[in-house]
């Protein structure tokens, strides 16, 4: 192996470590972004909703703690998977739900808007009716469930959590509704479509049916006719092939 080979190995196993080095610390400083982000989000949820502030700063201590040991740790991949840990505990379920329940109100509004313009016949009018009852009982739960709040973790991941189910099946049950009304106005139109290709077909065919072609010359003919007239050989006579 020659000098120059030998450096040049050297050099690429070199390249390697600094960029696994260099991964591992863009790792850490990608997690620890992320736990400075989720920090604020605790901190902003507890002023949007008051009423589960002692649960989110309940929540903010454990993650708080956590991060903690997280620092402590020497060994960069362990320290990785415990930081990521940190902050899959940041942003739990209630925290997911309780910051979506600005987003979830607006969407089943939406839907129930959608529906009501949507056109409905006499079966999907009352299950779309049932859906808007629903929903607007799934919009009162948010109400009422921020304004009654949660002082433990446990319970606002439990009251949450059964909110999160209401609002979905809301949300399905408008969506279905909808979903069916297009389907069968998608079908209406499919036929209808299709009856006037075949009314258009049937009516090319009589307006066919009214000509004949005279097979000797090619002119157009009424079919009432015996003799082309514009060669005169008979329409019904076959032109005879060489």
């Amino acid at each position: 192996m020659t000098i120059y080979s030998t450096y040049f190995s050297r050099f690429i196993a070199l390249a390697i470590f600094l960029f696994v080095v260099s991964a591992c610390s863009k790792s850490v400083e990608s997690e620890e972004k992320s736990f400075q982000s989720n920090i604020k989000k605790l901190e902003k949820l507890q002023q949007e909703y008051p009423t589960f502030k002692t649960a989110l700063a309940s929540q903010a201590d454990k993650v708080k703690e956590a991060k903690k040991q997280a620092d402590a740790e020497s060994d960069e991949k362990k320290k990785i998977e415990k930081l990521s840990a940190v902050n899959s505990m940041a942003n739990s379920e209630f925290v997911r739900i309780l910051s979506s329940l600005d987003s979830e109100k607006k969407s089943l509004r939406r839907e129930i808007d959608k529906l009501q313009q949507t056109q409905l016949d006499e079966t999907d009018r009352m299950l779309g009716e049932r859906a808007i009852k629903n929903a607007d009982f799934a919009i009162r739960q948010i109400d009422m469930v921020i304004q009654q709040g949660a002082t433990t973790i446990d319970d606002a991941q439990g009251r949450l959590k059964t909110l999160s189910k209401q609002l979905k099946e809301a949300n399905q049950d408008l969506a279905k509704v909808v979903s069916n009304a297009q389907s069968k106005a998608s079908e209406k139109e499919d036929k209808k479509k299709q009856e006037e290709q075949t009314a258009e077909e049937k009516k090319q065919k009589e307006e066919e049916a009214k000509f004949i072609t005279c097979e000797y010359c090619t002119s157009r003919n009424e079919a009432a006719l015996t003799n082309c007239k514009s060669c005169g050989a008979g329409l019904s006579v076959k032109k005879e092939t060489k």
